[in-house]
């Protein structure tokens, strides 16, 4: 998540494999998620920074084609949720979906062949002086929105689909 990184500041986290993978003839899957936080310096007068949670899910379906239940499912996020907004984006994969959840929350899916990888972002609010033990104050900063980070959700997919067309 390079460009993502480099927009937000820094890892709060290595990225960690979420338990539940498949390893099956007719379907491989993977999942993995990381937060990355605004640096300290960028708190702030209260103690509270902006922080991204970023997942992502790979499927390799080996036996099936995958795009007919791929665009089936384009308004359906991983949240349950049907999103606010649906916007194609071209030249991604064989098909590639940016989903607006809500003011917070997005989804980047993509078809090729028979992979289909998803890219989650949710933006956060963190109390950084909890770490020291006080208490957050009564009124909690609004949470930044996710729209600003989609071109670097686009960016950082088109690298984690090299990387994976490599590995």
């Amino acid at each position: 998540m390079t460009a993502l990184t480099a927009s937000v500041g820094e890892r709060a986290d290595a990225p960690g494999l979420v338990p539940g993978s498949i390893e099956h003839p007719a379907l491989d899957t993977i999942e993995c998620s990381m937060t990355l936080t605004a640096p300290k310096s960028s708190e702030d007068g209260y103690g509270w920074r902006y922080g991204l949670h970023v997942g992502l899910e790979a499927e390799l379906h080996k036996e099936t084609d995958p795009l007919p239940e791929f665009e089936a499912r384009k308004e359906e996020t991983r949240w349950g949720d049907g999103a606010d907004r649906v916007e194609p984006v071209p030249g991604l994969g064989d098909r590639a979906y940016l989903l607006a959840v809500d003011e917070n929350s997005s989804e980047l899916r993509v078809v090729e062949g028979g992979a289909v990888i998803t890219l989650t972002l949710s933006t956060t609010m963190d109390y950084a002086g909890s770490d020291e033990g006080r208490e957050p104050p009564p009124v909690e900063p609004e949470t930044p929105a996710a729209e600003p980070y989609h071109a670097d959700l686009i960016t950082d997919m088109r690298e984690v689909m090299a990387q994976l067309k490599a590995g």
